[in-house]
């Protein structure tokens, strides 16, 4: 074979390799992408069970904001006691999931998905947004078991954002 023609096979496989390596994907890009996702809660005449997670925000002596987690369902509930129509009440959440083992054998969470709840335009009713949520004893994404949530109560329009909360999703 000639020196011309090793040359050009040599570059002819350095560029496939090339090519293969800029198109196989990383692992970092395994993980899927969600948007922000942001639901508009549904006015409701119900409350929170008694073992929903929940948090109040005192804000002035006659107006506060409420958030809770129910696990089993996966619903947030979300209100606003008082008379200040310019803001409203949300909760803004992360689901982060066990996405791999660390060195001690305890796992490492990512970010899978996050998002808010908007309080429907009340004064004192509750609202709920409903959501599907990996469970915390089930296989998630990432082959791992291991979801939890990461939430706070805030206040729109100025994104104020009060308590925080880490719950495990094992509804």
């Amino acid at each position: 074979m000639s020196t011309a023609r090793r040359i050009g096979r040599l570059l002819s496989l350095v560029l496939t390799g090339s090519v293969a390596l800029m198109v196989a994907p990383s692992p970092a890009s395994a993980s899927p992408f969600y948007p922000y996702e942001t639901n508009q809660a549904a006015l409701t005449s119900a409350s929170p069970p008694s073992d929903a997670i929940c948090d109040r925000v005192q804000i002035s002596s006659s107006y506060y904001i409420e958030g809770c987690f129910q696990k089993y369902g996966d619903r947030w509930w979300v209100r606003q006691i008082g008379n200040d129509i310019t803001t409203r009440a949300y909760i803004e959440w992360e689901n982060e999931l066990a996405a791999y083992q660390g060195p001690l054998g305890t796992p490492n969470y990512e970010v899978y998905r996050d998002g808010q709840c908007l309080a429907a335009p009340s004064t004192s009713q509750w609202s709920t947004c409903e959501k599907d949520y990996y469970e915390n004893s089930s296989t998630n994404y990432f082959g791992l078991k291991g979801s939890r949530l990461y939430w706070h109560v805030c206040l729109a329009p100025y994104d104020s954002c009060y308590t925080s909360r880490t719950t495990v999703n094992n509804g």
